[in-house]
């Protein structure tokens, strides 16, 4: 920073620059018509004239010290991910160490040092953003104070077509110095095209393609390509670099899926990270296959039919049992208005047609032989869903527990009924599930003001496993869900 001192000569007009003109065309006049007639005392006007003009003009004398101001440099760094690959973090280094040297040698130029997409509190997932640090760093810098940018980077910036990003690009020279190897050999998986959702049972495809880095006279050749879908994989094929390719598979279940394509890795590349590409698909059911089975009339039993008859995406089959095998009272078959139940059509032929089964209010009374409960044991463990939602008589010797499905049951009853008012309560997992979680305007934020009414009845059990996200007396489970293979149990 040095110092300079200047003088000079400066006008401050009186009047405008337009009337300023005028008066001096008025005095120009004037003064032609005296040279024109030699009027007496002529040169003493003419030096009034341009006195008095001089004095309009305002003029001053300006003396003025100034004080340069040293020019700024941006010196970007980039600490994102990417230059933990190979040894682009020491060349990053000893570029960075360069340009300290360079700069330091020129006492005018003040550097400033940015680092950019770092892992931490300001984390990006999305590649290089250097626009968004670029715009920050230099908001404050005067424009005649920028000298320019250096960036020291691993490769694209993918933030400079950013509209959410605003502001300007300083207006200077950018220069860029680029880490890693120029013929490094990479190989990643881009998805081009993924449905948001997809039907269960039937087709869903996945487009992708395999990208590698040709140099000049290299051959391609096929690429082994894998579908994992949960975890599992389902499908393998080898795929083109380049080419546009497809997996076409069918969704299991309903709900996320979180769906792979895998790339074989290459000893020598870059990183193996992009050598995956990975989607989630949500499956849903076209039809909701529900067979409702009610033990026993009771006042509860219209609120489950209304409840699964109000979505018409629903398919509701509902068998309440009236008459049970020990009820003889010697009526004829022929005068009772009853369907015969159709047990071996529903819980052996036609069991995998349903996703749901709900037990309401079932008592053992024979009419289910065990074979048929294993059946939904299978069917659970094979992906179906079984809600069971029990009374007293689970705590009797008529209780599901004793049938072949009581082992995949989350809870194993002691034999007691509580019959006491009481409010039921969120489990912490409660609060956040997506079943419960809508419960939370009834229960109360501290379960302190409920907004539903007292329950007065509840089933005294043991947990076996499973997720609680209700609780009752004493911290008694309430509602809980579990996972059986495949398949979902759900119990209240």
């Amino acid at each position: 920073m040095t110092g300079t001192v200047s003088t000079a000569i400066t006008f401050a007009p009186v009047f405008s620059v337009w009337l300023m003109v005028i008066i001096a065309a008025v005095l120009l006049a004037l003064a032609t018509v005296i040279f024109v007639h030699r009027a007496r005392g002529g040169v003493l006007r003419l030096a009034a004239f341009a006195l008095m003009f001089l004095v309009l003009l305002g003029p001053h004398h300006q003396r003025e010290q100034r004080e340069s101001q040293d020019d700024v440099v941006l010196v970007m760094v980039d600490q994102s991910a990417s230059m933990n690959v190979e040894d682009r973090a020491a060349q990053r280094d000893e570029a960075l160490r360069a340009v300290q040297n360079r700069l330091s040698t020129n006492p005018s130029l003040v550097p400033r040092f940015v680092d950019f997409g770092a892992m931490g509190a300001e984390l990006t997932t999305e590649g290089t953003r250097l626009r968004q640090a670029l715009v920050t760093a230099a908001a404050d810098i005067p424009r005649g104070r920028y000298a320019g940018t250096i960036v020291i980077t691993d490769g694209q910036v993918h933030d400079m077509d950013d509209p959410a990003i605003g502001g300007d690009l300083p207006d200077g020279p950018l220069h860029v110095l680029l880490t890693g190897e120029r013929n490094a050999f990479d190989r990643r998986v881009v998805v081009t095209r993924v449905p948001g959702y997809g039907l269960v049972g039937q087709e869903t495809s996945i487009e992708f393609q395999v990208d590698e880095t040709v140099q000049a006279g290299e051959t391609l050749s096929p690429v082994p390509v894998s579908l994992t879908i949960d975890g599992q994989i389902k499908s393998t094929m080898q795929v083109m670099p380049g080419e546009d390719a497809s997996f076409s598979f069918p969704l299991a279940h309903a709900g996320t899926s979180v769906v792979e394509v895998v790339a074989e890795d290459v000893d020598g590349e870059l990183s193996t990270i992009n050598n995956a590409g990975v989607v989630t698909i949500n499956g849903v059911r076209d039809r909701l296959r529900v067979l409702l089975i009610s033990g026993q009339p009771h006042a509860g039993e219209r609120t489950w039919r209304n409840l699964l008859k109000s979505d018409p995406a629903v398919d509701l089959v509902h068998f309440t049992i009236l008459r049970p095998p020990e009820k003889s009272d010697f009526t004829p078959i022929q005068e009772l208005a009853l369907i015969t139940f159709p047990t071996f059509e529903l819980f052996d032929i036609k069991i995998a047609e349903f996703d749901l089964m709900v037990f309401d209010r079932y008592v053992v009374r024979h009419v289910l032989a065990p074979r048929y409960f294993r059946n939904i044991e299978s069917f659970v463990k094979k992906g179906g869903g079984l809600l069971v939602v029990v009374g007293p008589e689970y705590a009797g010797s008529r209780s599901l527990n004793e049938t072949p499905i009581g082992d995949i049951l989350p809870v194993q009853p002691t034999g007691s009924v509580i019959e006491q008012g009481f409010y039921p309560t969120l489990s912490d997992l409660g609060r956040i599930h997506p079943v419960t979680a809508p419960l939370i305007s009834f229960s109360g934020v501290d379960d302190a003001t409920p907004n539903w009414g007292r329950w007065f009845r509840q089933i005294e059990s043991s947990e076996r496993r499973g997720s609680v996200l209700m609780r009752g007396v004493d911290d008694q489970p309430l509602m809980l869900l579990d996972r059986i293979g495949d398949g979902r149990v759900g119990m209240l």
